[in-house]
């Protein structure tokens, strides 16, 4: 693990042009008959290779989109709900507000919504998810397991099993909170994530392979114009 990266300007200049936990679902689907990238893998690897020949100008603006930012207004509640429901007081909350970037090499990395130290290393961490829609939290109540969340939410799953590949944790805590439900036991759904040996093999190869593109069409691009 690289050394963490925090205060909000530091953070959005240090995430860019990074393949990072939020999106890196979308190295996983292959090309026609299960070989290269998919379409939608290629788009985000030359996203990447874009960014890394442009400038950061500004901070990207999220609060234009309605259920990024029914999010970020209730990230710090469902922080409060999370530690009372399950007494880790010792959890860090890194919300949007104070957000951190720990980077799992040079070119990929997370970034974490709380979590846990024990002698300066994090062994545990969160990831909370307040969707919008009522309905989509219902349906992630009836959510079992971290094989449900693989296999429901793969963005999510991908998500979590690359922040602990990027704090070297334990395991991290799914959580999808809505306080709009009556019944306080409503409110969250808690779902506990290891670590996937497999899957992390898998996503280590993608991401890999993934800066290899991205370089390459960095400088196919570095040449374009010149004369021979």
């Amino acid at each position: 693990m690289l050394s963490t990266i925090d205060s909000k300007d530091n953070w959005y200049i240090s995430r860019h042009a990074m393949f990072t936990a939020s999106q890196n679902y979308r190295l996983l689907p292959t090309g026609a008959g299960g070989k290269g990238w998919g379409s939608a893998a290629l788009t985000y690897i030359e996203e990447k290779a874009i960014e890394s020949m442009t400038v950061l100008h500004e901070q990207p603006k999220l609060e234009y989109v309605e259920a990024l930012l029914h999010g970020r207004v209730h990230e710090m509640p469902a922080h409060h709900w999370y530690v009372k429901v399950t007494g880790n007081t010792e959890m860090e909350y890194h919300g949007s507000d104070n957000p951190i970037y720990i980077p799992y090499n040079k070119f990929s990395g997370g970034s974490p919504d709380a979590v846990a130290k024990s002698e300066g290393k994090i062994f545990w961490g969160a990831e909370y998810k307040c969707p919008a829609n009522p309905k989509n939290h219902f349906n992630n109540l009836k959510m079992k397991d971290q094989w449900c969340l693989k296999q429901q939410k793969i963005h999510d799953y991908t998500q979590c099993q690359m922040l602990i590949m990027s704090t070297g944790a334990n395991g991290w805590h799914w959580m999808s909170y809505d306080d709009r439900w009556i019944n306080p036991k409503l409110k969250g759904k808690i779902i506990e994530v290891l670590p996937d040996a497999n899957f992390i093999a898998n996503l280590d190869i993608k991401l890999k392979l993934a800066e290899k593109e991205r370089k390459r069409i960095v400088e196919m691009y570095s040449n374009f114009g010149k004369t021979v």
